[in-house]
């Protein structure tokens, strides 16, 4: 073939090489399309699959969380409690002894006071040491009563 003759013969030429290589652009596309798309379809699945295991991993922290707080409220109520029962304790042992120094201890003088007066000194300190081993009768039931509130709230 002989080249072209005119310039508009060269032109059309050059017009019709440019459509040419177009269509060849074109014709490769559609497996370019493709991979492009296999490639977007994969993302969007690796995508898909890491905001499950993200989710999967915040529901986790929040149990995490959740136990750990429930636990912590636990051991505070714990440690409430066993200082409510410490002061407690305190409260009931001050006022037996209060209830012994100003009810038991005066009304005990006074009978050994008369009993001394009237000479029975070995009688006095008898009945002294029965009185006060009763006092100490009652502080220990007092004691023990304490041990057994403890013992029912824990």
């Amino acid at each position: 073939m002989e080249g072209p003759k005119t310039v508009r013969e060269a032109l059309l030429a050059d017009v019709l090489g440019e459509a040419l290589e177009l269509i060849r652009r074109v014709e490769a596309l559609p497996p370019l399309v493709e991979d492009t798309r296999s490639a977007m379809l994969d993302a969007a699945q690796t995508l898909t699959s890491t905001v499950g295991s993200v989710k999967t991993s915040i529901e986790a922290l929040g149990a995490t969380a959740q136990r750990r707080m429930a636990e912590f409220m636990i051991r505070s109520a714990d440690e409430a409690r066993r200082q409510v029962i410490e002061e407690q304790t305190r409260a009931m042992v001050k006022a037996s002894k209060t209830v012994v120094a100003q009810e038991l201890a005066p009304a005990l003088n006074g009978v050994a006071a008369q009993l001394r007066s009237l000479g029975r000194e070995q009688t006095a300190n008898y009945v002294l040491q029965v009185a006060l081993g009763a006092v100490a009768g009652i502080v220990s039931s007092l004691g023990t009563t304490v041990l057994v509130l403890r013992f029912l709230v824990h």
